[in-house]
């Protein structure tokens, strides 16, 4: 994601404060979807000195424009923020907004208690080391205070790429992700302490994202979408294939009867499940989508010796076999699987 920004401003010429002022844009439309409007909420921004915390100036800039009661605890000096959170400081210090520089945990507690939903924009994915003095105060009097709370970018206290717990680390309800979801947001304990979690553009080029070639990937129900093909309204469930499922053992029908519910929704027009004589009824009893196929079983009602030729000519008329889930190691049935896998 820093090279992502680096070069949409090197290389593209984005200046980095209207990057600045999309994503306060962006948080400010999703604040006020979530809480379905702003209307007589106050809200507490709680800064870094970096550009997550130049974020969160600029939403106070905006949400004082909406007509929002704001108030702002900048945990550093004015004279420590730098960039383009810099430029955003200057502008609000202008406005009629209460910012409060190197605010301690008195003046902090005091924001926070008159807030009624609380912004955290301390740290973003630059983080590196556990959090400490009074950004990890700040946090656990944020996390103590109860009221709801929206995340720039990332929780503070979040590692952005592996989802760990840096120390402490905010509880948020909403997190507004910019350009990017972060790994650190889908990765547990990092998922667990983000809440509902926003994806916005902030006006980035699809180019400097495709040149970075992230290898990673979000599946999600697009995904799923996207790989299961569409189907005629006239098709048939003999154009789909017919699979069989040997599964299951005394104590583990529900092998059996997942694999099987797993393969019918993932597109086979006919399912079969092969199992010891023993389970069918359970089985066809959970499941009465699929077929089954009754196998010989051994003295324990595993898969038996005997089964082969059954199975194997039932595998003939057969566009896949599936072979394993809940079979047990039992000696009979580990003889019958090595043969089944060598002859089908």
């Amino acid at each position: 994601m820093k090279n992502i920004d680096r070069r949409a401003i090197r290389d593209f010429g984005i200046p980095g404060p209207v990057l600045m002022e999309n994503a306060a844009s962006a948080i400010m439309t999703e604040m006020e979807k979530f809480f379905d409007g702003l209307a007589g909420a106050r809200v507490g921004i709680i800064c870094g000195k970096g550009n997550n915390g130049g974020d969160g100036l600029a939403l106070a800039r905006r949400l004082r424009n909406r007509g929002v009661p704001v108030r702002v605890a900048l945990l550093a000096a004015f004279s420590a923020v730098t960039g383009e959170a810099k430029i955003n400081l200057a502008i609000l210090r202008k406005m009629d907004v209460e910012i409060v520089q190197n605010a301690t945990e008195r003046s902090l507690a005091d924001i926070i208690a008159w807030s009624d939903i609380l912004v955290d924009a301390m740290l973003g994915v630059g983080l590196s080391s556990p959090l400490k003095g009074m950004y990890l105060r700040a946090v656990n009097a944020v996390n103590a205070s109860g009221r709801p709370v929206v995340a720039v970018d990332i929780p503070t206290g979040i590692d952005a790429a592996t989802g760990a717990v840096m120390g402490a680390a905010i509880n948020a309800d909403l997190t507004v992700a910019m350009a990017l979801l972060k790994r650190g947001l889908a990765l547990h304990p990092g998922a667990r302490h983000a809440g509902v979690v926003r994806v916005v553009d902030i006006g980035i080029p699809a180019e400097v994202v495709e040149k970075e070639k992230i290898s990673v990937g979000l599946l999600d129900r697009g995904s799923a979408w996207g790989v299961i093909a569409g189907r005629k309204p006239d098709s048939h469930k003999g154009d789909f294939g017919h699979l069989m499922v040997i599964a299951g053992s005394p104590g583990k029908a529900g092998a059996a009867i997942m694999a099987a519910r797993s393969a019918l929704r993932t597109g086979p027009g006919l399912v079969s499940i092969a199992t010891p004589n023993g389970l069918v009824p359970v089985v066809q009893s959970q499941l009465v989508e699929a077929m089954c196929i009754p196998s010989a079983e051994s003295m324990e009602g595993t898969l038996g010796i005997g089964s082969e030729g059954e199975l194997l000519k039932a595998a003939d008329k057969m566009s896949a076999v599936a072979i394993g889930p809940g079979l047990s190691t039992h000696f009979e049935t580990t003889q019958v699987v090595r043969d089944l896998v060598q002859r089908i």
